[in-house]
């Protein structure tokens, strides 16, 4: 199923190409995941490499925040970093 998913995403045309031949679609679903763990600024891609390669990247403003190719996956490390950052703003939310 989780590949069925990125092939859909990969059927329509990306929302950008940069200047590396790498393919972008948004993925509001995953980024409203993200948005309802705090982070606000956050965005999930789907994303394809010239190669053939297919990811999910979280990313906040410009900076890179994790990695996966599941939808699961990336869920797990989104989580994983709302709690670091909940703890960093407050370390007696354990």
């Amino acid at each position: 199923m989780d590949e069925l998913k990125i092939v859909l995403y990969t059927v329509k045309d990306p929302d950008f190409v940069d200047d590396e031949g790498v393919k972008w679609w948004f993925e509001p679903t995953l980024t409203n995941y993200a948005i309802n763990k705090g982070f606000n600024d956050g965005k999930v891609w789907v994303v394809e490499r010239p190669d053939g390669y297919r990811t999910r990247l979280f990313t906040e403003g410009s900076d890179l925040l994790a990695e996966d190719q599941t939808i699961e996956g990336i869920c797990f490390k989104i989580d994983l970093l709302a709690k670091a950052k909940k703890h960093q703003n407050d370390p007696s939310s354990d």
